[in-house]
């Protein structure tokens, strides 16, 4: 019975992140120009929002 379960769990999991998706982050993450300050910034930003989870609220508090 166990294996019969974790093959249809298998079966039934959709990518994490659509395709789409990850384009669309991949496009806002080259987005800024890292040769300014204001670019290096805004990408620093978004990074940690992105590999941490963090909410937009949770950095500007």
């Amino acid at each position: 019975m166990p294996h019969t379960l974790d093959r249809l769990l298998k079966e039934q999991r959709s990518p994490i992140v659509p395709h789409h998706i990850s384009e669309q982050i991949s496009a806002l993450l080259h987005a800024p120009n890292h040769n300014t300050f204001a670019g290096l910034r805004d990408y620093t930003i978004m990074m940690l929002l992105l590999e941490t989870g963090m909410r937009v609220s949770e950095l500007v508090n």
